[in-house]
């Protein structure tokens, strides 16, 4: 076969596989999707899609006319990020998840709650190497470190009703909830299943997954899916134990495609007002795309790959003035300004995350980034506004105890390498190396 010849069918063949064609039928009510007609293991966080092969791990009851899931893991970690700005830590991420849904005035009727017991760490959260968002305290950013979750991550009821034997239209409501914008949260990934700690690219894809206050409706039909969010677009605050006032100041829209069941692929966008506590005055528009794969098999591969942007409506504020007589702070301040990693609006983040499974307690998981980050610096530093391309590779193991029951008990190690630009080889070292070693606990 001539090599044309064998590029058009391999085209052709990468075109069929993304034709959408029809799922499953769900197998009567009690194991529909919470939005539609379409096997319930399409679901994911808010209103998000998984690909269904993915599947719902967690346990599952049926007690009288309801269908009850609950779904939780823990891990007990152990880290020591490295270069100057890295340091030691214990601590625990965690989420436990409960939903319940049953037939109700010819639809679907579906309560949920996620909570986290992550405030306990304190508001700063654990070490997480160039990992900037949020604050501690109300007045100065958190940086090289991942904030905690709230207690309340998700008080939200939904309702769907059929429209055909295919089409759906559906509401949320969520105190807090997850808007219709980005890929399913992290933690709710089987891509990301077996890492103890949060993306780097956290805000620029998936941050909204808290959000007090929000309603988002949708249609779905076969294995298309078009929803709108009206939303609290602010960061939840410091205060990691209480419910915030709702309001609903922000708009996001997704449109998500499971053309196959081992294949889900999502673009979202979003206008933001003054997400940044610190900088209330600020409102980013966010734009995120993503694919994510849940093979079947030996390995049973999981792999997402997402993209996000988010464009600043102003510049963040220095501490250069407009005019100064300082001829040693008008040369700081044209240095701010310099190529390269000088100040911009628009920042981009790619990640890449994959797990296999290459024996039946074995697993093995790769999370690389690519995030231009400000805000390395404190807001009084002068280097604060400037951009940074940064790259981070993580990799790691984990081993599933043999131990019988309703959870799943692991052990594991994972370590990391970030390549920087040689401008932050005094604040974090050339090639600095972390590693993390954790106990895990699911319900299976």
């Amino acid at each position: 076969m001539a090599a044309p010849t064998r590029l058009r069918a391999l085209a052709a063949l990468a075109l069929l596989a993304l034709v959408p064609r029809p799922s499953p039928a769900a197998d009567g009510p009690g194991h529909a999707g919470l939005l539609g007609p379409y096997p319930m293991e399409r679901d994911a966080s808010g209103t998000s899609w998984q690909p269904e092969s993915a599947g719902m791990p967690g346990w599952h009851g049926f007690p009288g006319s309801w269908r009850v899931m609950v779904h939780g893991d823990v891990f007990g970690v152990f880290t020591d990020q490295g270069g100057p700005r890295g340091g030691e830590q214990g601590f625990s991420t965690n989420m436990l998840m409960g939903s319940a849904s049953r037939v109700l005035g010819g639809g679907m009727f579906t309560l949920r709650a996620m909570g986290s017991l992550e405030p306990l760490m304190g508001p700063q959260g654990y070490r997480l190497l160039l990992q900037t968002g949020e604050t501690a305290d109300g007045r100065t950013h958190l940086v090289d470190h991942q904030h905690p979750h709230d207690l309340a991550m998700e008080l939200a009821a939904i309702y769907s009703h059929s429209l055909g034997a295919r089409t759906s239209a559906f509401a949320y409501l969520g105190w807090p909830g997850e808007p219709a914008l980005g890929p399913p949260a992290f933690m709710h990934r089987g891509s990301a299943a077996e890492v103890p700690v949060a993306p780097l690219s956290h805000h620029w894809l998936d941050a909204t997954h808290i959000s007090f206050g929000v309603a988002t409706a949708g249609l779905v039909w076969g294995p298309v899916k078009l929803e709108g969010s009206a939303f609290n677009g602010h960061e939840p605050d410091a205060a990691r134990w209480n419910i915030e006032r709702p309001r609903f100041d922000s708009r996001a829209a997704r449109l998500t495609v499971n053309p196959r069941p081992w294949l889900s692929a999502q673009v979202s966008a979003a206008e933001l007002r003054g997400p940044e506590i610190l900088h209330p005055t600020i409102d980013v528009r966010r734009y995120t795309a993503s694919l994510s794969y849940a093979g079947g098999g030996r390995g049973r591969p999981q792999a997402t790959l997402a993209w996000g942007r988010n464009v600043r409506s102003a510049d963040l504020p220095t501490n250069c003035p407009l005019a100064t007589t300082s001829a040693l702070a008008a040369a700081s301040c044209a240095a701010v300004a310099a190529p390269p990693f000088a100040p911009s609006r628009s920042s981009d983040a790619w990640l890449l995350e994959a797990t296999v499974l290459p024996g039946r307690r074995h697993a093995l998981f790769l999370r690389a980034e690519r995030v231009e980050k400000d805000e390395l610096f404190p807001s009084y530093d002068p280097f604060h506004v400037r951009v940074f391309p940064l790259v981070s590779v993580l990799a790691g193991y984990r081993y599933e105890l043999p131990i019988r029951g309703p959870v799943a008990w692991g052990l594991g190690a994972s370590g990391a390498v970030a390549l920087l630009p040689e401008f932050l080889a005094n604040e974090y070292g050339r090639r600095p190396l972390s590693y993390w070693i954790f106990a895990s606990a699911r319900l299976r």
